[in-house]
């Protein structure tokens, strides 16, 4: 997903963080914004950030359909096995697309066996509808990434 020192990206559903902190060790001294909608997720992500001594990374509860950032604001979107399990993900690849700057990347990444697994050309066409344009495509059929960058 090509990660910069000083880039700003926002995560949504961390779950328990481990790609999260990978990334804020990266964009350091940037800041990753963990979004999810359960206050246990987000606590259990702050904690685990503080004990590892990371402090680029903020945990926010978030309403994915109107996150709290403003327009054109982010470098960097992330969903890893995410975006399948909220409703209207076309909704919610609008509002991705609404906080990305010019040059920034959704990147959404999915693994089998995953219940709410989307097929690629299922993400491609919700990404298409949000009004993105498919800018890479990594992996195979079990697991992959699709990168995504405003019209």
């Amino acid at each position: 997903m090509m990660l910069e020192p000083g880039m700003t990206v926002v995560e949504v559903g961390p779950g328990k963080g481990s790609y999260t902190l990978e990334v804020a060790r990266r964009v350091a001294p940037g800041m990753v914004y963990a979004c999810d909608i359960s206050p246990f997720v987000v606590e259990r992500l702050r904690r685990r950030a503080e004990c590892e001594g990371i402090g680029n990374v903020e945990t926010r509860i978030d309403n994915v359909h109107n996150l709290n950032f403003d327009d054109d604001s982010v470098d960097r979107v992330l969903m890893i096995a995410t975006l399948g399990e909220i409703p209207d993900p076309v909704a919610v690849l609008r509002e991705c697309r609404r906080i990305l700057r010019p040059g920034g990347l959704v990147c959404l990444s999915e693994l089998l066996p995953d219940p709410d697994y989307p097929l690629r050309g299922t993400e491609k066409r919700w990404a298409e509808e949000a009004g993105l344009v498919l800018d890479g495509e990594y992996g195979n059929f079990f697991v992959y990434q699709l990168h995504f960058k405003k019209l």
